[in-house]
């Protein structure tokens, strides 16, 4: 099959073509790495970029109540595509036919669920006691609409292990949603720059991955429940997943919405979005190829058990050092990003960064349930993870946020735990290994945890106390990637040899 065709031109069974498996495994890690972190960098600053300057030109209430809205958005993201996407990647063999279904389907999915929403912004606007919740949600329920066009196509990508064109579309949506969001703060538009940051990114990301799937392949006017048969099982088990799984992860904003109001809400959304950072954006870079190589390799616990691991491995030498940081130097991150109007935000940031990292961790195991076609293990494991969260976070809230922020992390503890005893029933995961690898970045980070530590009272007593706090963040930050990288070094040399060149010497790639 060409690169320039998904599907071959008779209605035969849709295999990796030349981007894929004709190529060593270590190959496509390195192309999957080089593009995926690219991405990764541009969409972290255009990110961080954005909170910064959001953070000063709008008030805690603009991004409490965009918050509430975006909540609701989330619980029904999942359905917006029947998990079909998913499907897509997991299955080894996928006929034109069923490609035209599944498109079709995804389409009137998305339509539907917008629906939905658009419905439910009245019963939004009560739960939440915030009447300005009905406008920004009704609005906000056309990411559905526009998002929908270029699902499949994505997952065609992933399916190929096309990284570039995903970083490319990635990378646009990201400056988008910068620019967009920026002009419209300073135009004193308030929460609707952050309604138009959160739809640009998804406008032009469907433009650019529709811009590059039509010109290979077109959605003809087929379609037939036939094609969908297996799919719709696997992808409801997915949608339901994802479903239960949103409703557990914004248990927390649906909690302090309700209780604490929109105040307290944006407060803890820029905690969250700060502490979550890491997650959003390096999480998916690794799982994005890990997922469709667990695919290929189903059948061979070892090998998915030892793609997991190292995935694992990976996503903690990023984030581990990142959150640590981040909770170690939360008060002058927060002063410099955001502001001193934000200080309330301090205390949430530093109980949060446990439950980012947990976040992080516990993601891969998703795609270790998909790639053996267990998307029920996901979905009941989001049902026990809801109904714990409800009820925990309902009495921690009525002490206060950061009472509610503590027990997040501990609930992330928790859950980690029982996912490893889960992995080693489903595919023989073992401990000892596992440990053995993680304890590399649990002892750089220990190490520049102390080293930030030293640092931070040395400057106290010398005359970098008055220096101003970006420069006093950037000599910590220093110190700490110092400290960090030279622990790494001295433990494993080779591990980072490998790794650099994953991430930066594409020509091997090829």
């Amino acid at each position: 099959m060409s690169p320039a065709d998904y599907p071959p031109p008779e209605n035969q069974p849709v295999s990796i073509g030349p981007n894929g498996l004709n190529r060593p495994v270590s190959a496509i890690a390195a192309h999957s790495a080089f593009w995926s972190s690219s991405a990764l960098v541009v969409t972290m600053v255009a990110q961080l970029a954005g909170f910064g300057i959001l953070g000063r030109l709008l008030n805690p209430r603009d991004f409490g109540l965009v918050g509430m809205a975006l909540t609701v958005i989330s619980l029904f993201d999942g359905l917006a595509n029947l998990g079909l996407s998913i499907a897509i990647i997991q299955r080894k063999e996928v006929t034109e036919d069923q490609l035209h279904s599944l498109y079709w389907a995804n389409v009137l999915s998305g339509l539907l669920t917008a629906a939905i929403v658009l419905a439910l912004t009245p019963l939004a606007a009560w739960y939440f006691k915030e009447p300005k919740v009905l406008t920004v949600l009704a609005i906000l329920s056309l990411m559905f609409v526009v998002q929908v066009p270029g699902q499949q196509f994505a997952a065609l990508l992933r399916k190929n292990l096309e990284f570039r064109l995903l970083a490319v579309a990635d990378i646009a949506g990201a400056l988008a949603s910068l620019a967009f969001g920026v002009v419209l703060a300073l135009m004193h538009a308030g929460y609707y720059a952050l309604i138009a940051q959160q739809l640009g990114r998804f406008v032009i990301r469907t433009v650019v991955l529709c811009w590059v799937g039509f010109r290979r392949w077109r959605p003809r006017a087929h379609f037939s429940w036939s094609d969908l048969r297996g799919y719709l099982s696997f992808g409801l088990y997915q949608t339901g997943d994802r479903m239960i799984n949103m409703l557990a992860a914004n248990m927390d904003y649906l909690v302090i919405g309700r209780f604490l109001g929109v105040k307290a809400l944006g407060f803890y959304t820029i905690a969250y979005q700060l502490t979550t950072l890491p997650l959003n954006k390096i999480n998916p870079v690794l799982t994005q190829f890990a997922l469709p190589v667990m695919s290929l390799f189903q059948d061979e616990n070892d090998r998915v058990t030892n793609v997991y691991q190292r995935t694992m491995q990976l996503i903690a030498l990023v984030t581990f050092p990142l959150l640590v940081g981040l909770g170690l130097m939360a008060a002058p991150a927060v002063r410099v990003i955001f502001g001193p109007q934000w200080d309330d935000s301090v205390r949430l940031v530093q109980a949060l960064t446990i439950m980012g990292i947990g976040k992080s961790l516990i993601g891969v195991g998703g795609s270790v349930f998909m790639s053996k076609g267990r998307a029920d293990l996901g979905f009941w494991q989001s049902v026990i993870v809801a109904v714990v969260s409800a009820v925990v976070f309902y009495f921690t809230v009525q002490v206060g946020v950061p009472t509610l922020a503590w027990s997040y992390s501990a609930l992330m503890v928790v859950q980690f735990a029982a996912l490893l005893l889960v992995m080693k029933w489903l595919v023989g995961f073992r401990f000892g290994p596992f440990f053995r690898l993680m304890a590399l970045p649990l002892a750089a980070s220990a190490v520049m945890a102390a080293a930030l530590v030293a640092a931070e009272r040395a400057l106290s007593f010398t005359s970098a106390a008055s220096w101003p706090a970006v420069a006093q963040l950037a000599v910590l930050v220093t110190i700490g990637a110092v400290a960090y990288v030279g622990v790494l070094l001295a433990l494993d040399r080779k591990l980072v040899a490998t790794a650099v060149v994953a991430f930066f010497k594409r020509g091997e790639a090829r």
